[in-house]
């Protein structure tokens, strides 16, 4: 047998060292399915760029949820085109090779949800929005926007986010034909004050709450009205031309309800990514009256920019909205988005905004607190108790 030069041997250990350390990288690797428009396929996962907490809900799990939405709008945002091509290039080329699983860029894992509120999945899915609407047509792949090992999800979590039309929002169809009794419907999204976007949502409430054998047609469809305050103060105050945004937007709303037939209880729910209800009272025209209500509770005047007193300033401009008309509970604005609770059977309103976070139910003193981080705008959520 020929005796290997220096060369020839230095090359055989470095092709082996090298193969050791592929080798080794694949064992700490998990294998999985990563889904996005018109591709899937098996990859190798590295570690979660985000992990979802297991309970993602704003009223059972607040400081968590909104710790991974803060995190998670982070890295939406932030998708790199180089990222984007690489993740079509290794799962998206039907011409390429179908051998060893290929790698994709740290991912956001959904396998840890065990429960995801209604509201929560309505938050969620703006994020996603925002980011497809912002890259849309400067990457023309939407980034991290896929997602991974979705057979592996919890069947009620996925079932809620398929229903809110999450999958369809990203463009992926593939293998998701599967729809149980619905409880949550689709996500409307706007920019402007749209009545006929409000009605057709309570119109497909309505049918939905029918189907579950519950009475729909009754005061608490009043909440046409209190919808209709809160589009028009995203419309009208959430996004001005001269305010402050942390992040990027894409001047919308968007809207979600749903309907627990066990608990004969309706949610219907509102977000915007604006300056928040704070952030917009500067340029109130009712903000002299608020200011002598915040005068009369702190005895100094209103800093809007301290977050502090985000959530007195929420119950203070609701108050002051109220006291604007002469009808004892239906008044505008703010207050209106409150005072329909009253005329129904039982129910809340939760408004967060900012740091301020707002709950009222029926009968009861409003509760006010701050919460330790924003939601990145506003969040109005009813619950309302059916006949």
């Amino acid at each position: 047998m020929k005796k290997l030069t220096p060369r020839t041997r230095r090359w055989f250990i470095a092709r082996a060292s090298n193969e050791a350390k592929r080798s080794s990288r694949h064992r700490r690797f998990r294998v999985g399915t990563v889904v996005g428009p018109d591709y899937g396929q098996t990859v190798y996962l590295p570690s979660p760029r985000a992990r979802m907490p297991k309970v993602f809900c704003f009223d059972a799990n607040p400081i968590e949820s909104m710790d991974v939405i803060n995190s998670l709008r982070r890295s939406l945002l932030t998708a790199s085109p180089s990222g984007v091509r690489a993740l079509r290039r290794r799962a998206g080329d039907p011409n390429k090779e179908k051998g060893a699983p290929r790698w994709i860029s740290p991912y956001i894992d959904f396998e840890p949800i065990e429960f995801i509120s209604p509201s929560a999945a309505l938050v969620l899915a703006a994020e996603y929005d925002r980011a497809r609407r912002l890259h849309e047509d400067t990457i023309g792949a939407i980034g991290r926007l896929f997602v991974v090992n979705v057979g592996k999800w919890d069947r009620d979590v996925f079932r809620t986010l398929y229903e809110i039309d999450f999958f369809e929002l990203l463009g992926i169809k593939q293998g998701l034909n599967e729809r149980a009794f619905q409880t949550i419907l689709p996500l409307h999204s706007g920019k402007k004050t749209d009545a006929i976007t409000i009605r057709k949502l309570l119109d497909a409430l309505e049918s939905m709450v029918e189907a579950a054998g519950l009475k729909a047609k009754d005061e608490c469809f009043e909440i046409n009205g209190a919808l209709g305050e809160a589009v028009e103060n995203a419309v009208l105050r959430a996004y001005p031309a001269n305010g402050s945004f942390a992040h990027p937007h894409v001047n919308r709303w968007w809207m979600t309800a749903a309907i627990d037939p066990a608990s004969r209880t309706m949610y219907v729910a509102i977000y915007d990514q604006g300056v928040s209800i704070p952030g917009s009272l500067k340029d109130w025209k009712r903000f002299a009256g608020f200011r002598k209500r915040f005068f009369s509770l702190f005895s100094k005047e209103p800093n809007l920019e301290n977050q502090e007193n985000d959530g007195e300033i929420i119950r203070l401009a609701i108050e002051e909205s109220a006291s604007s008309t002469n009808l004892e509970k239906h008044g505008k604005g703010l207050n209106h988005m409150k005072s329909f609770i009253d005329d129904c059977k039982d129910g809340t309103i939760r408004i967060i905004s900012r740091r301020g976070d707002y709950s009222y139910a029926k009968g009861s003193r409003p509760l006010v607190r701050n919460l330790a981080q924003g939601i990145g705008g506003t969040l109005i959520e009813w619950r309302v108790q059916l006949q």
